[in-house]
């Protein structure tokens, strides 16, 4: 009995490089960087494995409110940072100004310098791998929320 075209053209589908291998399970960070938009997830995680390549770089910046990327790093690869931001926002993925809740890139001071950050919600940073499950507990007040479902 022949197969119907559809179900032919499905198996011969490549497979979605973001994608986990085949029979193995999802990392936390690659089901949030799955959720987001190609380009995005893209550059989302060129500046996580820049800053893990260099830790010692202005990359990503620890802060009580969560983790600082720096808006450098992210207009160094020449995306659309603007629709980067939108989409993260939407998702509610940035930690939020109570005194200037439209803000999304926060100027930080360190050591005398002035930095330009969005800044990701702990439990979101620690979805992606920036934050350990024991640095939780320093940023925020431990908060811990379940990463799938931010995923969505």
């Amino acid at each position: 009995m022949a197969e119907p075209a559809q179900s032919a053209a499905r198996k011969e589908k490549p497979a979605d490089p973001a994608s986990p291998i085949e029979g193995s399970e999802a990392s936390p960070a690659d089901r949030l960087l799955a959720s987001l938009q190609t380009e995005n997830a893209f550059l989302l995680r060129q500046v996580i494995e820049g800053y893990q390549n260099d830790k010692t770089s202005d990359r990503i910046t620890f802060l009580p409110q969560g983790v600082g990327i720096a808006h450098h790093a992210l207009a160094s690869h020449g995306k659309n940072i603007i629709e980067f931001i939108e989409e993260l926002s939407s998702k509610q993925w940035f930690w939020v100004d109570k005194t200037k809740p439209g803000r999304k890139i926060h100027r930080v001071d360190r050591e005398g310098v002035t930095h330009r950050l969005v800044i990701l919600k702990p439990p979101i940073a620690h979805g992606l791998g920036l934050i350990p499950a024991k640095g939780l507990s320093a940023i925020d007040g431990g908060v811990g929320q379940d990463v799938a479902r931010i995923a969505r």
